[in-house]
């Protein structure tokens, strides 16, 4: 990229956006969602906006059609990963760990009597094998 040259940023600028949006989508994909998320695509915009794409009626989601918890943290999880991913392909100096709070959050019983995730079924508690 030539130091100056707004045309050259702009191409960069998008070509990150495709990526991050196809490591996004391939993520999301992977993990357990209900619809209307089965098959969406992730489109990631460098001004911060994030579009969730429905499969079925090709248009994007506002965050309320997303639905269920399940589906809140399966797109964050997706764009984290595929952020990360991009940051891996481009050899950026960004740290390559993730913390995530409360993942099991979504699979909380609705009983009140459980205290903790110790209580909630096993297949609720895998860990997500994602990207291998």
């Amino acid at each position: 990229m030539v130091p100056g040259d707004p045309q050259a940023l702009r191409d960069k600028i998008a070509h990150a956006e495709n990526m991050v949006s196809n490591y996004s989508s391939e993520m999301l994909a992977q993990l357990p969602s209900t619809e209307p998320l089965t098959g969406a695509r992730m489109q990631f915009l460098a001004d911060g906006r994030i579009r969730v794409v429905e499969a079925m009626r090709q248009r994007s989601l506002t965050m309320v059609e997303v639905g269920s918890d399940q589906n809140y943290l399966a797109i964050h999880l997706a764009l984290l990963f595929g952020l990360h991913k991009h940051f891996e392909q481009v050899s950026s100096p960004v740290p390559g760990l993730l913390l995530v709070d409360q993942i099991s959050r979504p699979y909380y019983p609705k009983d009140e009597r459980a205290e903790d995730e110790r209580d909630l079924p096993k297949q609720w508690l895998r860990p997500l094998a994602v990207g291998r």
